[in-house]
């Protein structure tokens, strides 16, 4: 081993030397044998010829015995590389064009797997978060419904199955501090960091005396510590205002901890103790409050099936006692219904994994149909090469070189160009990610996820990289390597030209270049024909000319009839700004992400049974500033605040209760509400989602008593909201010092980022379709150029003869657009089967939409001709003289 180690040092490192050694050795032996066949009788000349027959040509046997040593494989890769390169420096526009295709294809790639290993694949930076679970919630619904307080402390206290459950908020709460974005902050158990295994990295972490009722405590995340305190070790001990309630700041966290909310990471934590003095309504003791996710850590050698089969009777348990304090049989039903799966926790809990989860599965396909696209243009570019080098494999063949040999060296040259174009693409996937991250960060909410490259995404884009290499290098050599001899080393370079073979390859391959642009073409176009058809259609309100202001003055201390008195102030300056021409408070507005639903029961009316609703609490002015149609009876007014049970239902509440009636006048009881007068009907309006069902909806009127909690202010404007927006937040300021007035937004600007997956595939797919669409055009371009090169002395000839130059120009635009034919007879009935895995992200458009599908193919057929444009023009104006001096 030492001297196979020594010989390998000596051959890499001084290859100068070895060679001349092993030079003069096999010169050395040679001579000997001379000599002894001299000694045998044989005369010198004769000897010689003897000693070759016998041995070989010195130069070969050396070049056979190098190949053996120690380190021949690294030497020879080398020595290929070196050639490569040299090859690239003497075809520069070449190695461009290979490598810029690449390194878009291979870019594209990496950027999606980014967000990919953010979102999925990315371990928490937590002690040993393989044996981390989620406890989700299942309910009719779906998955992904949060916990009460109670039902955490019951699954805590009964399971066998966990060493240790935490319990973590999933609604934030804000610090009271100068800062933009306002820092945000989690409730969580104050055994979370404990069961995470996350040391301090200053002070201390939450403990078992964090449990007690009264604590007022709080930790910092280490970015928040750097950016609010500037990294002051005295920190420790000083306040935090919490909205706006004063907390001990006890500890920092170190700079690795990744908080088990991908994506919307906290600025700071507090122990559950703390949010009865944060929340005047407290829902730390309500069963019916569900905010609360759940991770346990599974004990050793217990699975996530036995931990599964462990919990389910104690949840079951626990929902049973629950839903015996409900009345209404349906909802107490559906409420038995629940249940909770155990998924791995490893990589954290996120909402964002389930919305765009199918979404990335798509853009990865997108992705790799852009990347095969790319490969497609370079296997054509090494296509036409190869055909130029056929004499010097020919020639690399006559002297002894093997076929293996030269394929080895071409491939050793595509890996060349995939090795630089995967880094190229790498460094191109760093400045697109962060892109990529913004975009998904346009929705409700900001997300901050961490993109920083480990080394799954390094060894990703090397694979991606090789893998490419040989996807483009494969075919290239294998043909190159099918030389024979003695026609190839005669044949002149116009008639190694002439070769039909790579052309018929290039072509077949330009034809599956254009049904996957086509693909992602039409992909594209049915995302964006959704996205108009979602922004436009009647959804029962105005989406462009309504502004939105979110106030919490229960926070300032303004509750009960100082509450009603203040909102009543608000609504009295907001309408009389000019250009405001009605404005409301709401409970919930449109596309919000929220929503309550009550059971309901006609009264008076025999064998009524309780059926569910969905429930609005709004004032006198809201349906008007929402553009939302009253179709009979009236709105509200500022008189139905004096204790009157009135309340406004839908045209959908209609149809379902009131089929045959005039519900105007009828009463109807709401939850736990009785005697509700009917006194209006307006039209349906979405509220969840734009994609919804018209739901039976109730309006009932909120500005009752102590009922004026967590409203939005909603002004419907003449023009352009956010010219209002500065003058309206300096009207609400100026009603009361104490209470805070964030940013207004529009209501165009909320729906927007509910439809922040949408846009995003969109947008997305649209770009790689215009990258392949670009990608197949320069393939077209240059498989076409190649064939008017190759029949120049053809076209030569037949203008010789006669034939119009108009024939020409037409026979080569012919040629592009039956390449496009059959790649649009290949993409469009892979489109038809590929296209249904959108139908998730499609409104009111089909897959199958002829218009959608004629459309994109006639922009293919565009894009065909105009690459064929500048061929064709070549064809036609060659100088039969020239071309048929040049074909002889």
């Amino acid at each position: 081993m030492l001297s196979r180690l020594r010989s390998l040092w000596r051959n890499l490192v001084h290859r100068g030397r070895a060679d001349r050694d092993l030079d003069e050795e096999v010169a050395v032996v040679f001579d000997l044998a001379v000599e002894e066949k001299i000694r045998g009788g044989l005369d010198p000349a004769e000897a010689r010829r003897q000693a070759l027959l016998q041995l070989g040509r010195p130069s070969i046997l050396a070049a056979e015995v190098r190949e053996q040593r120690a380190g021949a494989s690294l030497d020879t890769l080398w020595r290929d590389l070196a050639f490569g390169i040299r090859l690239m420096r003497r075809a520069p526009l070449f190695a461009v064009t290979a490598i810029v295709s690449l390194a878009l294809g291979i870019g594209a790639t990496s950027t999606i797997f980014t967000l990919v290993n953010a979102l999925i694949l990315r371990d928490l930076r937590v002690g040993h978060p393989e044996q981390l679970v989620e406890i989700a919630r299942v309910t009719p619904y779906g998955r992904g419904g949060s916990f009460s307080y109670p039902i955490y402390r019951n699954i805590r206290d009964g399971n066998q199955a966990f060493a240790g459950t935490l319990a973590i908020s999933r609604s934030l709460v804000q610090a009271a501090v100068d800062a933009t974005p306002a820092p945000i902050g989690r409730f969580v158990s104050e055994n979370f960091f404990e069961l995470l295994e996350v040391p301090p990295h200053l002070g201390r972490v939450l403990g078992p005396e964090d449990g007690r009722p009264g604590t007022a405590v709080v930790v910092l995340s280490h970015a928040f510590w750097q950016r609010q305190f500037g990294g002051a070790p005295t920190v420790v001990g000083s306040s935090l205002l919490v909205e706006p309630v004063p907390l001990t700041i006890v500890g920092v966290l170190p700079p690795s901890f990744d908080d088990p909310v991908v994506g919307r990471p906290a600025d700071f934590y507090i122990p559950m103790a703390s949010e009865p003095l944060i929340r005047r309504q407290s829902w730390l003791e309500r069963p019916d409050f569900n905010w609360l996710a759940m991770i346990g850590r599974l004990k050793p050698d217990v699975s996530i099936a036995a931990a599964q089969a462990n919990l389910d009777p104690v949840f079951a348990r626990t929902i049973g006692e629950i839903a015996q304090t409900v009345r209404d049989p349906e909802s107490r039903q559906r409420y038995l219904s629940h249940r909770v799966a155990l998924e791995s926790a490893r990589g954290g809990l996120s909402d964002l994994r389930r919305q765009f989860s199918r979404p990335i599965v798509l853009l990865m396909i997108a992705v790799t149909l852009v990347l095969l696209i790319a490969c497609t243009n370079v296997v054509n570019l090494l296509l036409a090469r190869g055909v130029a080098r056929r004499r010097e494999m020919a020639l690399r063949l006559a002297i002894g070189a093997s076929r293996g040999r030269l394929i080895r060296q071409m491939l050793t040259e595509s890996a060349l160009l995939g090795l630089i174009g995967g880094a190229a693409g790498f460094l191109l996937s760093r400045i697109g990610a962060p892109m990529l991250v913004a975009l998904v960060s346009d929705g409700p909410t900001p997300v901050d996820l961490n993109i920083e490259p480990d080394v799954r995404i390094v060894a990703f884009a090397i694979a991606v990289a090789l893998g490419s290499s040989l996807i483009v290098g494969l075919l290239p050599a294998l043909r190159t390597a099918r030389v024979e001899i003695a026609s190839d080393m005669d044949a002149s370079p116009r008639t190694l030209s002439a070769s039909r073979g790579s052309t018929r390859w290039s072509q077949a391959l330009i034809a599956i270049q254009v049904a996957l642009s086509l693909l992602l073409l039409i992909g594209a176009a049915l995302i964006l024909a959704s996205l108009r058809n979602i922004r436009t259609f009647d959804a029962g309100f105005s989406r462009d000319q309504v502004l939105l202001q979110s106030i919490s003055p229960e926070k300032a201390g303004f509750t009960g009839d100082r509450g009603t008195r203040y909102w009543r102030e608000v609504l009295e300056r907001v309408r009389a700004v000019p250009g405001v021409r009605a404005a409301g408070l709401a409970m919930i507005t449109p596309i919000s992400g929220g929503g309550v639903d009550l059971t309901m029961t006609v009264e008076n009316r025999a064998g009524a049974t309780p059926a569910t609703v969905y429930v609005n609490r709004i004032s006198d002015g809201f349906l008007s500033a929402m553009g939302t149609p009253l179709r009979r009876g009236r709105d509200f007014t500022p008189q139905d605040g004096g204790g009157s049970a009135v309340a406004i239902v839908n045209d959908a509440l209609v149809q379902r209760f009131f089929r045959n009636e005039d519900p105007i006048g009828r009463r109807v009881t709401l939850g736990n509400q009785p005697g509700l007068e009917i006194v209006g009907v307006v039209g349906n309006a979405k509220y969840l989602s734009l994609r919804e069902q018209d739901v039976p909806t109730i309006y009932s009127f909120v500005l009752n008593g102590s009922d004026n909690v967590g409203l939005q202010l909603t002004i419907g404007t003449a023009g352009d909201p956010r010219l209002l927006a500065p003058v309206i937040r300096r009207e609400v300021q100026s009603i009361a010092a104490t209470v805070r007035v964030p940013q207004p937004r529009t209501l165009a600007g909320q729906i927007d980022q509910s439809l922040v997956t949408e846009r995003l595939v969109g947008r997305l797919l649209g770009a790689f379709a215009a990258l392949a669409l670009l990608l197949a055009a320069v393939g077209l371009y240059g498989v076409l150029g190649y064939s008017v090169a190759r029949r120049t002395g053809e076209i030569g000839l037949r203008l010789a003869l006669g034939a119009e130059r108009t024939a020409v120009l037409q026979g080569v635009l012919r040629e592009s657009a039956v390449l496009a034919a059959i790649g649009s007879a290949l993409g469009v009935p892979a489109s038809l089967l590929l296209s249904r895995a959108l139908e998730s992200l499609l409104f009111d458009v089909k897959p199958s939409d002829p218009i959608i599908l004629t459309g994109c193919v006639v922009c293919l057929f565009a894009i065909a001709l105009v690459a064929a444009a500048v061929p064709a023009w070549r064809a036609s104006r060659v100088d039969p003289m020239v071309a048929m001096r040049g074909a002889q």
